[in-house]
């Protein structure tokens, strides 16, 4: 198993975003999607064409659509949000040292009157 420092959940342009910057700051990591398709895409494109077009993903950076890989190598995990059905996939991965030692939820900021 390749092991990674970091693995960021989601896909989308702010999981892409951090999980560039994580690789590009000397971090190891690991950008898991649950669309397989997409993330075949985006690792044969080496950047999110849909979110993020002029961000190259840094040779650090690995893509992954299968949820265990993608924990299982990882000594920290971070999710933009805890979607109900992702915690329950997360909650059945075997308890094992290669799980991550660290799990952050992340969210957005938003100003008041801004949506």
């Amino acid at each position: 198993m390749i092991t990674c420092d970091v693995a960021v959940l989601g896909a989308g342009s702010w999981g892409t975003a951090l999980a560039v910057h994580l690789a590009r700051t000397g971090h190891p990591t690991v950008l898991w999607g649950r669309d397989a398709a997409q993330m075949a895409a985006l690792a044969t494109a080496r950047c999110n064409t849909r979110y993020l077009p002029m961000a190259p993903f840094p040779e650090s950076l690995r893509v992954e659509s299968d949820l265990a890989r993608a924990v299982g190598s990882a000594q920290e995990l971070l999710m933009q949000r805890l979607h109900p059905r992702l915690f329950s996939q997360y909650q059945l991965l075997p308890q094992t040292p290669a799980r991550p030692r660290r799990v952050a939820q992340l969210r957005k900021m938003r100003r008041s009157g801004h949506k």
